[in-house]
C-alpha cells in the first residue's frame, strides 16, 4: 500500500518526538509490504507499546525503527507476535523491550523466523523482576546479535545457562561473561567448545565465576594447541 501516516500522527504526537520521527522513517518501507488493514494494525501495536507505561515510549521508538528490517523476514502474523512479545517485555521493563526490538533485525540476519522466538525466550529467562536482572536481560539481547555470528542456538542455550548460574552469585560477573563471550568464542573452533558443557556439569563443585573464566582460558588454549598440532 502507499502509506499515509496522517490518521495516526495526532496520537503519536502525544509522546516524545522520537516516536513520531521513527514512525515517519519507517512508514514508507513498511507500507510497501503491508495491506492497509495490516498497516493499521502495525501502527496500533506501536501505539499500544508507547502507552503501556511511563518509559515505554522508548520501546515504541525502537519498534518503529526496527520494523523496516523485520519486513520480509517475518510473516505478518509473526510481526504481530513480535510486537506483542515486545509489549509484554515492556510490562516488565521498557529497557528490555527496547533492547529486544533494537536487536531484532540483526538477529534475523543470523537465525530463521522459526528460531526467532526461541532466541527471544532465552533472553527472557534471565529476567527475574529485579533491576539488575533487567540490565542482564538487555545485555543478552544486545550482545547476542554478534554472538549469533559465532554460536548456534544450542550453544547459545548453554551459554545462557552458564550466565544464569553466574547471576546467582554476581550479576556483574554474569554481565561481564556475556560481554566477553563474543571475543572468546570467535577465537575457538566449534569442536573445542565442549568445555563449556563440561563446566556446566561440574557447577556443583566449581565457583561459577571461576568456571566461566577458567573455561574461557581452556577454550583458547585448546584452540591454540589444535592449530599447533595440525
Amino acid at each position: 500500500m502507499q502509506s499515509n501516516g496522517s490518521p495516526f500522527e495526532n496520537e503519536l504526537q502525544q509522546y516524545p518526538t522520537a516516536v513520531l520521527t521513527e514512525f515517519k522513517k519507517a512508514e514508507g518501507t513498511v507500507g510497501a509490504y503491508l495491506k492497509t488493514n495490516d498497516f493499521s494494525l502495525w501502527v496500533q501495536e506501536g501505539i499500544g507499546i508507547a502507552r503501556h507505561s511511563f518509559r515505554s515510549w522508548e520501546a515504541a521508538s525502537e519498534y518503529f525503527r526496527a520494523s523496516p528490517g523485520v519486513m520480509g523476514k517475518l510473516s505478518f502474523p509473526q510481526v504481530l507476535r513480535w510486537a506483542k512479545w515486545g509489549r509484554s517485555l515492556a510490562a516488565d521493563s521498557p529497557v528490555i523491550s527496547s533492547a529486544f526490538f533494537r536487536a531484532t533485525p540483526s538477529a534475523l540476519g543470523s537465525i530463521s523466523a522459526d528460531d526467532f522466538f526461541r532466541w527471544a525466550t532465552m533472553g527472557k529467562t534471565l529476567y527475574n523482576g529485579t533491576w539488575k536482572s533487567s540490565s542482564l536481560c538487555s545485555t543478552y539481547y544486545d550482545a547476542s546479535v554478534n554472538l549469533l555470528n559465532t554460536l548456534n542456538l544450542k550453544e547459545m542455550e548453554t551459554l545462557v545457562s552458564l550466565v544464569n548460574l553466574l547471576s546467582q552469585k554476581s550479576y556483574d560477573a554474569a554481565n561481564d561473561c556475556l560481554l566477553a563471550a563474543e571475543t572468546i568464542f570467535s577465537k575457538v573452533d566449534r569442536q573445542d567448545r565442549a568445555a563449556l558443557r563440561i563446566s556446566l556439569r561440574t557447577r556443583e563443585v566449581l565457583h561459577p565465576l571461576t568456571a566461566c573464566f577458567t573455561t574461557s582460558r581452556s577454550f583458547i588454549a585448546s584452540a591454540r594447541r589444535s592449530r599447533m598440532t595440525s
